[in-house]
């Protein structure tokens, strides 16, 4: 028989790899695929576990999915990511789900890191940084001025980072 946490982390994967999949295609995390995640894991949790399962996975899910709702909200990550991280949470429980986050935003910067310099463009993109980290220092109403982003379809490295979360 095949343990409970191995059936959460291949589902968690599948799921991952699905939303990796469609972002690096579209640019777009479907609700289609992240949100029947996020309920299944719930309704699973509390089936197999009960009611401790059931809040251990809505604190997967809380865990997971606050620090990117925070950089939804502040435009700086896309719905689907949000969710998909959530979800991710709620499968896996707290632990894990922030791990995956972790080595996801790891994962993506150096992509973008390596993307820029690649571009020839990385000292220009580490001066705005600079410029716009100062000015949110110093002088906070200014500090959005420089708007000169780099755009990322995170899917691929939230599975990148769900793998080294679950081989680390």
């Amino acid at each position: 028989m095949i343990a409970a946490g191995t059936v959460a982390a291949i589902a968690a994967t599948a799921v991952a790899a699905l939303g990796a999949w469609t972002d690096a295609r579209t640019g777009r995390i479907p609700n289609a695929i992240t949100l029947p995640a996020l309920a299944l894991a719930l309704i699973a949790h509390l089936v197999s576990g009960g009611v401790d399962a059931l809040l251990t996975a809505a604190l997967g899910t809380l865990a997971a999915g606050l620090v990117p709702y925070l950089l939804f909200r502040k435009g700086a990550m896309g719905g689907g990511d949000v969710k998909l991280f959530a979800a991710l949470g709620a499968m896996l429980g707290p632990s894990i789900g922030v791990e995956a986050q972790w080595w996801a935003f790891v994962v993506g910067m150096l992509y973008v890191l390596g993307r820029q310099a690649y571009e020839g463009t990385l000292g220009r993109m580490l001066t705005r940084t600079a410029r716009v980290a100062v000015r949110a220092v110093v002088r906070s109403d200014e500090a959005h001025e420089d708007d000169a982003r780099t755009s990322v379809r995170l899917g691929p490295a939230i599975l990148c980072g769900l793998v080294l979360a679950l081989i680390t």
